[in-house]
């Protein structure tokens, strides 16, 4: 037998043993532009008004301890999420009596322009969420749904432009990344009364018609969905489809004139298995010890995959067949992992909302995501919301002594070390990864599901620069506690100091097991 023939089968017995892939992916970073970020789109949160959100607001201490852990974590925008608010809290104190709520006195509640005025005196960004499904009479101080009573339409429009005239005297509309209308009227529910389509459009195009003299600076989203949650709520009574809404909003739109003012489609995409959750029963974080006995779940949640591209893919057509092609989508909800549980507090769901996040960063058409949502759910009056359990879908946790991330909030600090400002997101050819050129800086992520060492190779197609300063950042199970109090930490390899050709850009790079890599250099 041949010599080399021999050391190549020691080496793959070597290689198993191990338990080192040889290549196990290729991925190809194209020197193509997907589509140009703004990471106030991404960098993002939404901010409920009730509850535990508003007493950490309205308190002086823990308002300036708040402040200063988003811009740590690097939030920078704020989706101030009040759907059934108008601006008032009157509104809200008598809103409370409705069924959604029940009618237990109110603890707290966040107030609109207070909010938008602590956002820009710390240079964050709002999403202002105003209310399409109810219209409060001051004088009579009657709340009154716009199913029941179209003739209020014209009312709430006016409050609404009323409140953007407000922040305008006050210099502070610059903060305001875009308005949003509603939240899921679609849906319909019994305890949520989701407004008809047509109302609804014509509650868009009232609005859009007032602020207009005020202001051409403001951008608009409504709110559209693909796929019926038929997981929460009924098809509407059997009114209409999530789907059928969505196209009935568009079509109405179309037909009053105001398709070009529609900027952004408001989209929610949840993969949500309980049963995944309830296997952790402890609030304690997961280490690399406990991941083989979680490898399972990548069956459930590579199913969601599906029903996450799926819903994009259906929605964009919607949009298209329609004629609104220039419309982009913000996916301002999304989160997988069951709720009711501790698995936020796992490294693996923080895996697995890696997976539509990249999703989302290589789509085209998606211009934004938040995660849902920024603290752990309690409901107002302070009792443990039944629908999200004791830790929620919180992306920050409170504690004793202040505040900390949820696994799936290290998407944050992902995200602060990916890009900032204005980003270039490159193409690149494997689902498990993204590139964005910051500057003159080339970053990609990639990230491993396996429970082996990977070798990638990594190829850079179409460039014309040389690169240097080739740099390989690692977080994992263990290291990433440690990485937000003390970011020197983080564990890095220098892959290359000197100046490459492109075509000389490091081929094999060496990925652990359920690591999340971010190889950084320099275009010269």
């Amino acid at each position: 037998m041949r010599k080399s023939c021999v050391w190549f089968i020691y080496a793959t017995l070597l290689i198993v043993f191990l338990g080192i892939d040889a290549h196990s992916r290729a991925i190809d970073i194209s020197n193509v532009k997907v589509k140009q970020i703004d990471a106030y789109h991404f960098k993002a949160a939404s901010y409920n008004r009730i509850g535990d959100y508003a007493t950490f607001f309205n308190s002086t201490a823990i308002n300036q301890e708040m402040t200063s852990f988003f811009k740590q974590v690097g939030i920078y925008t704020f989706r101030l999420h009040a759907p059934v608010y108008q601006h008032t809290n009157a509104n809200f104190r008598l809103w409370q009596n409705l069924a959604f709520y029940g009618a237990s006195p109110l603890q707290d509640i966040v107030d609109d322009f207070d909010f938008v005025k602590w956002a820009y005196n710390n240079d964050f960004k709002v999403i202002l969420q105003v209310n399409t499904s109810n219209y409060y009479d001051t004088s009579n101080k009657i709340i009154t749904l716009i199913n029941d009573n179209p003739a209020i339409i014209t009312k709430l429009a006016d409050s609404h432009a009323d409140f953007i005239y407000k922040l305008k005297q006050a210099g502070l509309l610059s903060t305001i990344l875009y308005v949003e209308f509603g939240n899921e009227d679609y849906i319909g529910m019994t305890t949520y009364p989701g407004t008809k389509p047509l109302l609804y459009a014509k509650t868009v195009k009232e609005t859009i018609d007032r602020i207009k003299p005020i202001t051409k600076d403001i951008k608009y989203c409504i709110v559209g969905q693909s796929i019926d949650f038929n997981v929460l709520v009924p098809k509407n009574k059997g009114e209409w489809t999530v789907g059928d809404w969505t196209k009935t909003v568009l079509l109405e739109l179309k037909r009053l004139g105001v398709k070009d003012d529609i900027s952004y489609v408001a989209h929610h995409c949840y993969a949500d298995d309980q049963a995944t959750g309830s296997k952790l029963s402890t609030g304690s974080r997961m280490s690399a010890i406990d991941i083989p006995s979680f490898q399972d779940d990548w069956s459930i949640y590579n199913n969601y995959k599906v029903s996450e591209t799926g819903s994009l893919d259906a929605l964009k057509g919607y949009l298209d067949d329609i004629g609104f092609t220039n419309t982009l989508i913000e996916v301002n909800e999304f989160r997988r992992g069951g709720y009711n549980t501790y698995y936020n507090r796992s490294y693996m769901n923080l895996l697995a909302n890696l997976d539509p996040w990249v999703t989302f960063i290589n789509d085209k058409r998606v211009s934004g995501s938040l995660l849902w949502e920024t603290f752990n759910g309690r409901d107002l009056f302070g009792k443990v919301n039944p629908w999200e359990g004791p830790t929620g879908y919180g992306v920050i946790l409170r504690k004793a002594n202040g505040f900390e991330l949820s696994m799936p909030g290290y998407l944050y600090f992902i995200m602060k070390m990916l890009f900032d400002g204005q980003s270039t997101v490159l193409k690149t050819s494997d689902p498990m990864s993204c590139a964005v050129i910051v500057g003159n800086k080339l970053k990609i992520m990639v990230y491993s599901k396996s429970l082996k060492t990977e070798q990638i190779a990594l190829n850079l197609i179409g460039f014309n620069n040389k690169v240097s300063n080739v740099k390989q950042f690692i977080l994992n199970a263990e290291s990433i506690d440690d990485f937000i109090t003390n970011p020197s930490t983080l564990k890095s390899k220098t892959l290359s100091n000197s100046s490459l050709n492109y075509d000389k850009f490091p081929k094999s790079v060496t990925i652990e097991p359920h690591s999340i890599n971010i190889i950084s250099c320099t275009l010269e």
